[in-house]
């Protein structure tokens, strides 16, 4: 809720027809996850009376995120997009490739960031014009790992905490994961470190 309007984003989680065949012939960039289009909303925030909406291919299963009179989020299209508040208006999109599941995205330093997944990976992209600053990835990130968890800023030590599900494996049949914490560079997206909470079943 900015400024007297209410913001909400529509989806789902479903994949459609041709993406399931794009996903099992292994081209995973470009797979867009949302049956249908996505859409933005804006509210008037004491009456309810809608203002404007602005559709998207994939889904806006995540929320958005607000900085500098711009509405930011991430999609299931595989961008970063920034509208304009009180019309609606496109400002910018910058491509990320993948999808962002449920990764809600973050303000820090001047950047807009977001996990997306196929490949998996943190994005950062600058608020004024959205070029890329940086991409952070790691190894054996599991599933939709980056792309369904939400990065957490620490701004006293000028950190992102990102969670991801990673190492997956079978033993005797049983199919097993870990969890990793792990602690990014909010300037630069290098990883700092790693924390394993410990395996359990899938």
């Amino acid at each position: 809720v900015v400024d007297g309007r209410v913001f909400v984003g529509t989806g789902d989680t479903g994949f459609s027809f041709s993406q399931v065949l794009r996903a099992e012939s292994n081209a995973h960039l470009g797979l867009v996850r949302g049956l249908s289009w996505g859409t933005i909303y804006a509210f008037d925030a004491k009456t309810g009376k809608p203002l404007w909406t602005y559709g998207t291919r994939g889904e806006n299963m995540p929320s958005e995120c607000y900085a500098a009179k711009t509405l930011f989020f991430g999609n299931g299209d595989g961008h970063i997009y920034a509208l304009d508040p009180a019309t609606g208006a496109l400002r910018w999109k910058t491509p990320i490739g993948g999808f962002d599941s449920m990764s809600s995205c973050t303000i820090d330093h001047g950047k807009v960031i977001a996990g997306f997944t196929d490949p998996n990976n943190l994005a950062a992209v600058d608020l004024h014009g959205g070029r890329l600053a940086w991409r952070a990835t790691f190894p054996n990130v599991a599933n939709t790992g980056m792309g369904d968890n939400s990065p957490t800023v620490d701004p006293a030590n000028h950190e992102i905490i990102q969670v991801a599900v990673a190492d997956a494996r079978s033993d005797d049949g049983k199919s097993t994961v870990n969890t990793a914490v792990l602690g990014v560079d909010a300037l630069t997206g290098a990883v700092e470190w790693k924390t394993l909470l410990g395996r359990g079943a899938t």
